[in-house]
């Protein structure tokens, strides 16, 4: 009966939101928004949130030395290594449900992805793509 119940009251939501023509706009990927509504008959949206830093695009990179990836950096990279194996560290204060792709579009050597403490996370070969994720004690590949 409580499942009827929730799901009556879930439908209800939704369509007077749908009704009053109100949506959330953006590209918010992998991180989480919060929204606050009001207890009156409208619903209003009184507070939305979003915590993921996101800088959306794509870095392509021949690597002459090792590389360091910053929280402003775009999501995704394709790194060559050129020749030698490079570590690639992540930065220190991540936010939980931070993100990265790495390809290592090289034809030879390795892209060693590191935490910014220098544990080796991953060992990336050529022709390779992984993803790695903060989960809010540590950066994790997923």
């Amino acid at each position: 009966m409580w499942s009827l119940t929730l799901l009556l009251i879930r439908n209800i939501v939704y369509k007077n939101l749908i009704n009053k023509k109100m949506s959330i706009l953006g590209n918010i990927i992998r991180g989480k928004v919060e929204a606050i509504l009001d207890s009156d008959s409208d619903y209003t949206v009184n507070k939305m949130t979003a915590t993921k830093r996101f800088v959306a695009g794509v870095n392509r990179e021949t690597l002459a030395t090792n590389k360091s990836i910053v929280a402003t950096d775009v999501q995704d990279h394709y790194l060559d290594a050129d020749g030698a194996d490079r570590d690639v560290t992540l930065f220190a204060s991540p936010n939980t449900g931070d993100y990265f792709l790495f390809k290592n579009i090289g034809s030879a050597n390795n892209l060693i992805i590191k935490n910014n403490a220098g544990t080796e996370i991953v060992t990336v070969a050529p022709n390779v793509a992984v993803a790695v994720e903060y989960d809010g004690t540590e950066w994790q590949l997923i």
